[in-house]
């Protein structure tokens, strides 16, 4: 399934990402929040909730870096992450909502 398969290619680039030292701090940074957030999203589609939360969280620290050094640059992201975890809280209160009305 293209969902599983997303998930490997996004779970093996932040291996890499991890691996790699960047000679630009920021990029380096920019570019794991990224990483995090498309691995977030992938395990969240296929309710990996934790795994998703715990990705999420770990863009939002990023960002919440780079904000402090470029708040105009990197607030959308900053905002974009904490949607993406907005979204993920939602999908488990809906799932918890759905089963009590089962």
């Amino acid at each position: 399934n293209k969902t599983e398969e997303s998930y490997e290619v996004a779970s093996d680039y932040v291996e890499r990402i991890e691996s790699i030292k960047f000679e630009n701090e920021q990029q380096e940074a920019y570019t794991r929040g990224v990483a995090y957030n498309n691995l977030a999203n992938c395990c969240n589609l296929l309710s990996k909730v934790s795994e998703s939360e715990k990705n999420i969280l770990k863009a939002i620290e990023v960002y919440e870096k780079l904000v402090e050094i470029d708040r105009d640059y990197y607030i959308e992201d900053l905002a974009e992450s904490y949607y993406n975890l907005g979204v993920l809280y939602l999908s488990i209160l809906e799932k918890i909502l759905y089963n009590k009305c089962v």
